[in-house]
């Protein structure tokens, strides 16, 4: 209320539920003119301001857990987790092991990356494992008596849990194409997921039975938003950018413009 417009970011989870994670209000000088809220331009006139609200809620970090989650815990994207990388040491005969964790873990951290090491001596490296997947942590290094003799690393992704030989000399390129990789699966798996998730109907009957974001044809007037609300159970998210289609409302049979309903958190 008391906007000029808004424009709204809404997600669709694989649930089938939307949830809007950010939002972007224009007041113009509706606020202003109601506190007197004024400023002195270059000339010394006196204006009303124009203002604003905007931004990403709390609501990001539910949306990242519920978008990219599976049956073993979290899945973080690696630019946003707080530990990108965590060391496993796997216990031998090699005398040399701590000394290679550790330095393991000081030129990954050199390279500008989240490391833990994870040198809790009552967990088994199994645990251990099943532990910081259900945590998220993107990759996982394994370190033991092989990789200490080699000088390599086993890398491990969270997402496809595929093991890979990493040399120490070659970390640099191998941790950034890694790296980059994985953000690019998840974003894909994401967007794939989004894809099938949004269905365009041609009327209310198919719409009361479809799940996702529903695109449908409204002519922007209320009384023809409500009564797909109150047939469907959806809720109007509005008009999608850039999306410059005509059609006839499917209430109404006025002209129209694709709108995006869901049900919503």
């Amino acid at each position: 209320p008391g906007s000029q417009y808004s424009l709204a970011f809404d997600l669709i989870l694989p649930s089938g539920r939307s949830l809007q994670i950010g939002t972007i209000h224009q007041y113009g000088e509706n606020f202003a003119k109601n506190y007197d809220i004024q400023y002195s331009d270059v000339s010394g006139e006196r204006k009303l301001v124009s203002q604003t609200t905007y931004g990403m809620s709390g609501r990001l970090v539910a949306a990242i857990v519920f978008m990219h989650g599976d049956d073993k815990g979290l899945v973080l994207p690696p630019y946003v987790a707080p530990i990108q990388f965590v060391i496993v040491p796997i216990p031998g005969e090699n005398k040399n092991l701590d000394r290679y964790a550790n330095l393991v873990k000081e030129q990954v951290t050199s390279l500008g990356y989240r490391v833990h090491l994870d040198n809790r001596g009552s967990y088994t490296p199994g645990f251990k494992y099943n532990d910081w997947e259900m945590r998220g942590v993107p990759f996982r290094i394994e370190v033991g008596s092989k990789e200490t003799e080699g000088n390599f690393i086993t890398l491990v992704p969270r997402n496809t849990g595929k093991r890979s030989k990493v040399q120490i000399s070659n970390l640099q390129n191998s941790l950034a194409s890694a790296v980059a990789a994985l953000q690019e699966d998840l974003m894909r798996a994401a967007q794939e997921r989004m894809n099938e998730l949004t269905v365009q109907v041609s009327d209310i009957k198919n719409a009361k039975t479809s799940t996702g974001m529903i695109r449908l044809m409204w002519c922007g007037r209320k009384e023809c938003a409500d009564k797909i609300e109150q047939e469907t159970e959806l809720s109007c998210l509005g008009y999608p950018q850039d999306d410059n289609v005509e059609g006839k409302c499917v209430v109404c049979s006025l002209p129209a413009k694709p709108a995006y309903f869901s049900r919503t958190y």
